[in-house]
């Protein structure tokens, strides 16, 4: 797990809000059972994900307003813009930045 990027408070900024991080303190932590443990990271990584999910689910919720307004799927926009059978508008752009970011957040999941 990436510890980078927090704060003293236990936070990790992201965008406007401040994501709980933890209220473990170390010498506590290793008196914890290994299964407690366990659980206190499994804690500590759903905290953090939990901003990346709302991410992805703003994210799946444009690209479906961009395949209802353009009636064709993802796919099919990827594959009609490699063939350049489809300009590349402000919308075109967005849409593939869109599924860019999502297909690599899901990887590394």
């Amino acid at each position: 797990m990436n510890l980078d990027g927090l704060h003293h408070n236990g936070t990790r900024e992201e965008g406007p809000e401040a994501v709980p991080w933890s209220k473990i303190i170390l010498s506590e932590f290793v008196r914890l059972s290994d299964a407690e443990k366990q659980r206190r990271i499994q804690e500590l990584e759903d905290a953090v994900r939990q901003p990346i999910n709302r991410d992805l689910e703003h994210i799946d919720a444009e690209i479906a307003v961009l395949e209802l307004r353009y009636q064709m799927s993802s796919d099919t926009m990827l594959r009609r813009l490699r063939d350049n059978k489809i300009d590349d508008t402000p919308d075109i752009c967005r849409w593939h930045t869109l599924v860019e970011i999502r297909d690599r957040v899901v990887q590394a999941e």
